[in-house]
């Protein structure tokens, strides 16, 4: 500066001068004389009183357009707010924050732009979309249209019952095996994750689905690298056999790799 002082000192005469001249000012004051815009929670706050319907506004819109689930969101229950909040939390952290100001606290695009710092409107309903997608993706829709404990019962049943016919038939592998989580059997997180957003949490979901030797394809996250790995892996734990006839229905690039 002018009188060659560190930036420090210099910043301490302004505030200095500044506190002199309004003594009572307290730090959103100052942040207004200085020109400083207020961070995102005093922006969020300076909107928090707006009145909204949430979650049945939320619902309304999931229920509406293309691809909407099949609900009606004027009869909500407990257990579908439940599967609902549970289904969010597999969203963005970006993608939540958009859905929990537009839909919870009733901000405007313009307010969601300015509290989260984004420089265009449009920017908010873009992430709003690929929000929407991934909440009208099927396998998380079943978790808000019938409820969260509605639905995990009937998984829990259909999966009881596929392990008992299984086992009937495979005798390499037990009922109780069968209805093992993925996680205790050790598979690899990155080749976990994608299968368990897809509901296939246990050894009878995985050998259900891998009946079909294209289901790579509609598992997002796994490749046909991993794919493979995946059902070597269940041969090498002898929860399948080689001579499986399933098995004789993939690629021979599969088979040649086991």
């Amino acid at each position: 500066s002018a009188y060659q002082e560190e930036p420090a000192e210099s910043a301490k005469r302004i505030f200095g001068h500044i506190l002199e001249e309004y003594p009572a000012s307290d730090s959103n004051e100052l942040r207004k004389i200085l020109g400083i815009g207020a961070d995102a929670k005093s922006k969020e706050k300076k909107h928090a009183d707006k009145a909204v319907d949430y979650p049945a506004n939320l619902f309304r819109d999931l229920s509406s357009g293309k691809n909407a689930p099949a609900l009606d969101p004027r009869k909500i229950t407990p257990d579908q707010v439940i599967g609902l909040e549970y289904v969010l939390g597999k969203l963005k952290e970006e993608e939540r924050q958009v859905i929990f100001l537009r839909y919870e606290k009733g901000l405007s695009r313009k307010e969601v732009a300015d509290v989260m710092g984004l420089t265009r409107e449009n920017r908010v309903t873009t992430i709003r979309n690929k929000a929407f997608k991934v909440l009208r993706h099927e396998p998380y829709t079943f978790w808000y249209v019938h409820g969260f404990t509605a639905f995990q019962a009937m998984l829990d049943e259909n999966r009881k019952g596929q392990a008992e016919a299984y086992a009937r038939t495979h005798s390499n592998v037990t009922k109780e095996q069968l209805l093992t989580d993925l996680e205790t059997l050790k598979l690899q997180r990155s080749q976990r994750k994608p299968l368990e957003e897809h509901n296939i949490t246990t050894l009878i979901d995985l050998l259900q689905l891998i009946q079909d030797p294209a289901w790579y394809r509609y598992i997002r996250g796994i490749s046909y690298t991993y794919a493979n790995r995946i059902v070597g892996f269940l041969i090498k734990n002898h929860y399948m056999e080689l001579n499986d006839p399933v098995l004789e229905k993939y690629p021979y690039g599969f088979r040649r790799d086991w």
